[in-house]
């Protein structure tokens, strides 16, 4: 071949093969890129949809777990049993009504068709739609009732989709549980019925997906896939349509039913090849696609093929023609070197060129003869150095966008990428991704200023495995004094780094629930508060002990005892949001930090779900296990600005909750810090403030709902001193429940409030109830009954005029005392009143073991009403259930307009707050008597007074 014809050659395979070979390579790389885009965002979509299908049943089982274990469902279940012949009958008709409320409510709040009860033999005997009540109420259950019922028996059952003529076209599913007396005999089934929209919900949504794309899921039938929801080109396929299992590729919904997940190509149940994500659901066992066409997908890359395609040619015909001038050009001397270069080309660097060559080339000749000379010394001394980095270090060389253009064995070998793998790239091929941008950017910022960067950087290998290394990255100036070069040398200190994280976690983690203990909880405590220390926003801290813990080491051993505090740790950490930290401090005692929450309002509902969380039995070796807590609770900075002031008064707090009753929580109070000279000074102060008439009682008017009429008041304490101050309330009754004093001062409060009702109703003002509370130690004492009888008769208090207000905590210590006391004060007139209703963690059963008159929402649940969609839900159901069992309800802390308006829509009967008047004294309620005339209504816009 000539010269000519090989530099033409040479022109082709250096230019255009290269062009063509870069425009192939960068349109498959694209082509790749944008392929794995789409899988990305298909894998995304898959995994969201499945972890809310799986997040929706799992809640739906564990709703119903705690529905399964109550004591009341089963007592008004057997009475339905038992009374089924006599449905007229008191027994039937008020368990139907307590089942109505309670599983009216649970219908309600999620979202179920119906709640039915079925007896052992299959029928149906209660229905909580009453829109699908039949006439004869025993009828089998819907298909596939039986599957259902005979997989109900053995426990939790969730029946395959079928469709449901009352549900418009979307399929329904029945979830089954068992219901066993306290024997344990099986009785029936509660089986609760709901459709599959909440599902289509989670799968409609096809951001993302084009036009072509959709998510959609499929059970396993048989040798098939059966679609369960409508498909973008089938509408009518819910479990219409499926897809026979054959031997050719498996489609991806018949991988996803079969128990595999995956994504990449495939073909879709229209035979047309798409890219897919499939997602076995193994509590279901169903499968889930989400899909788009791959026509679609790759539209934007042919655009790009042609583009490509088009400069190519180009490309070769222009630089074809340049070649051809060119080597019309070149003279005879090339060709009697060609000889000289290969050998040189070769690796022969002792051969030399021959020097007798004239023409232009002759000085390039003497030129390269000299480098070749050059280069054999620098090749010997460069071998040498080589060999010992690539023993000691790990090197790479980059140039200045960080492209890796040297990589030695080490890199290679600690990387585990081939070295062909690493050429081309940057360094972000080994990025773990640990470092922070900030970090990053400064060591640029060093190297980019001619300066040597050392630091440590942990990489990933290309097994996804990770190593770390001690790192020094060297400049490389150009001839202009800036860098063009980068040289990286390494070391290896993986095994360093791992010993120093596992001695840091064995030095802060807890070995036993792997929460951190009590050096890094105080550490991050102590940063916290520098934080919060100049603008003092608050933040919560909780001591959190277990009741009775001690009892389960002594019966069953410190093993179980060790799984109990395991679980323990996993239940609290799934009640609380990702900032916030628990840490275990020794033995069965826990402390929880919540920095983002500050309101009381907002940590009452933190450690009210604590609790509950803790009352679900906790199963060890088959034995059922109650664990409760007693929780302390500090707010930053009200109650210390130091960790140390912030633990010993939530410590102090805890330990107040377990005087009162265990199971329960109680916020910080300075009275219960007091030193003793203090307490002693202050208690003596309280002694006399009944003889110095130092108490006074306010008086806030209860009005109703619908026509501003005042229909009585409740009395509340306060305490004047003599130099003026007025002490609230919440700073000396906690010291007078401590002292005893609540005693003397609860009899003064009863009869203050007496004569102060029989003075009004004397003055004319008739028909008005006062309403006192009653501490639990006044009601616990034995002559609590007769004093108040007593009272009533000397002040001529009428029956009706008198109304008490109990705590929730007073109605569950030792009931049939407590039954026995309201009984005798309800035979001689005297009314009983809920206060704070729902803020408790009782069982609603003594709504009908005790006489209840009346029940008060708390104005926690009031205070942001309509907005807060969760208070608003609460107080319709206190309403509600209130109406059920025919008692009133007065609603507290009625301050605005919009809270009275949504009370009243509700048709909540009565209310009080500063809407209506604060508490005032009784000169000043007398005057707000007089002021509202004979009818006793107070003037607003949004009462009927017609």
């Amino acid at each position: 071949m000539g010269l000519r014809n090989k530099l033409l050659l040479s022109f082709i395979l250096t230019t255009f093969l290269p062009i063509l070979v870069i425009a192939t390579g960068s349109f498959q790389r694209f082509k790749n890129a944008l392929q794995v885009d789409r899988i990305e965002v298909l894998r995304t979509i898959a995994d969201v949809a499945v972890a809310r299908i799986e997040t929706f049943f799992k809640e739906r089982k564990n709703n119903i777990q705690t529905i399964q274990q109550d004591d009341h469902i089963i007592e008004d279940f057997q009475a339905l049993l038992q009374f089924k012949n006599n449905p007229d009958s008191i027994e039937y008709r008020s368990a139907k009504l307590s089942l109505d409320t309670h599983l009216g409510v649970v219908e309600t709040v999620y979202g179920y068709i119906d709640v039915m009860l079925v007896n052992t033999e299959g029928r149906i005997v209660y229905v909580s739609n009453p829109e699908h009540m039949e006439v004869d109420l025993e009828y089998p259950l819907p298909d596939p009732g039986n599957k259902s019922f005979e997989n109900g028996r053995r426990g939790i059952f969730l029946s395959d989709p079928f469709m449901d003529d009352r549900e418009n076209d979307i399929p329904a599913m029945l979830l089954t549980v068992p219901l066993h007396e306290t024997s344990g005999e099986w009785i029936g089934l509660i089986v609760f019925e709901m459709n599959m929209a909440p599902i289509y919900d989670f799968i409609q949504d096809r951001s993302g997906l084009g036009q072509s794309g959709e998510t959609f899921i499929a059970k396993k039938e048989g040798d098939s896939a059966r679609f369960l929801n409508p498909l973008r080109h089938n509408k009518t396929a819910i479990l219409q349509m499926k897809v026979k299992f054959g031997s050719d590729t498996a489609l991806p919904i018949q991988k996803a039913v079969q128990g595999r997940s995956g994504q990449g190509l495939s073909l879709d149940y229209r035979s047309k090849e798409v890219i897919a994500a499939w997602r076995y659901i193994p509590s279901l066992n169903w499968g889930l696609v989400a899909k788009i066409d791959s026509e679609e997908a790759f539209q934007e890359i042919e655009k790009e093929k042609m583009f490509i395609t088009l400069v190519a040619l180009l490309s070769l015909i222009l630089g074809g023609g340049i070649a051809i001038v060119i080597s019309k050009s070149i003279t005879q001397p090339i060709n009697k070197i060609q000889e000289g270069m290969v050998k040189v080309k070769q690796g022969q660097l002792e051969h030399r060129i021959a020097s007798d060559v004239r023409g232009e080339v002759t000085p390039l000749v003497h030129l390269f003869n000299d480098m070749i000379a050059e280069i054999k010394v620098r090749n010997k001394d460069l071998n040498t150095f080589k060999h010992a980095i690539n023993a000691a270090a790990i090197v790479a060389i980059t140039d200045q966008k960080g492209v890796i253009l040297v990589a030695n064995d080490k890199f290679c070998e600690i990387s585990k990428y081939r070295r062909e793998e690493l050429i081309g790239q940057d360094h972000r091929i080994v990025n773990s991704g640990s470092h922070s941008k900030a970090y990053i950017k400064e060591m640029w910022h060093t190297i980019a200023n001619k300066k040597v960067w050392r630091g440590n950087l942990k990489n990933k290998a290309k097994d996804g495995s990770i190593y770390w290394v001690d790192t020094t990255i060297v400049p490389v100036l150009n001839e202009g004094g800036k860098p063009y070069q980068y040289l990286a040398i390494r070391f290896d200190i993986t095994r360093r780094k791992k010993i120093e994280e596992e001695v840091f976690h064995l030095a802060h983690y807890d070995d036993l629930t792997g929460l951190p203990n009590r050096l890094l909880f105080k550490d991050r405590l102590d940063k916290i508060i520098k934080i919060r220390g100049m603008d003092k926003r608050p933040f919560a801290l909780m001591f959190l002990d277990l009741d009775e813990f001690k009892l389960i080491n002594d019966t069953l051993g410190h093993l179980a005892g060790d799984q109990v505090l395991q679980e323990v740790a996993k239940r609290l950490k799934e009640c609380l949001r990702e900032e916030d930290i628990v840490s275990r401090l020794s033995g069965d005692e826990f402390t929880i930090f919540l920095p983002a929450i500050g309101e009381k309002e907002d940590v009452f509902l933190v450690a009210r779900k604590l609790i509950q969380a803790l009352k679900i039995p906790i199963d060890i070796a088959g034995e059922e296990l109650f664990v409760t807590c007693s929780i302390g609770i500090t707010l930053f900075p009200d109650h210390g600005i130091s960790p140390e002031t912030l633990m010993k008064n939530a410590d102090t707090a805890m330990y107040r909750a377990k005087e009162n009753g265990r199971g329960m929580f109680s916020f910080y109070s300075p009275v219960e810090d007091f030193s003793p000279t203090t307490r002693l000074s202050m208690t003596s102060a309280l002694y006399h403030a009944v003889e110095r008439e130092e108490l006074e009682l306010h008086y806030q008017p209860i009005v109703d709902l619908k026509n501003g009429k005042i229909t009585g008041m409740e009395a509340l304490i306060r305490w004047r001193r003599a130099d003026g101050d007025l002490v609230s309330p919440a700073d000396f009754i906690p010291l007078a429940e401590k002292t005893g004093l609540i005693l003397p001062i609860g009899e003064w409060v009863l009869e203050t409030a007496m004569a102060q009702a029989r003075s009004w109703r004397e003055a004319g003002f008739s028909g008005l109830v006062m309403s006192v509370n009653v501490a639990a130690p006044q009601f616990q004492e034995g002559h609590f009954v007769g004093s108040v009888i007593e009272m009533m008769r000397n002040h001529g208090i009428e029956p009706g005029e008198l109304k008490l207000e109990l705590t929730e905590s007073i109605l569950m210590k030792n009931q049939e005392m407590v039954v026995s006391k309201l009984k005798q004060l309800e035979a001689s007139g005297v009314k009983f009143s809920i206060d704070d209703f729902g803020t408790g963690f009782s069982s609603l059963s003594y709504l009908k073991r005790f006489p209840i008159h009346t029940l008060k929402i708390d104005q926690s649940f009031v205070r942001d009403l309509p907005e807060d969609r969760e208070d608003a839900a609460i107080t319709r159901m206190i309403i509600a259930l209130a109406e059920q069992l025919q008692i009133d309800v007065i609603a507290e802390g009625i301050e605005t307009k919009e809270q009275l308006s949504y009370l009243q829509a509700r048709h909540c009967a009565f209310g009080q707050g500063y809407l209506f008047s604060r508490p005032v004294p009784k000169e000043a309620f007398t005057a707000l008597l007089h002021s509202t005339g004979e009818d006793k209504r107070i003037q607003h816009e949004l009462f009927d007074h017609a």
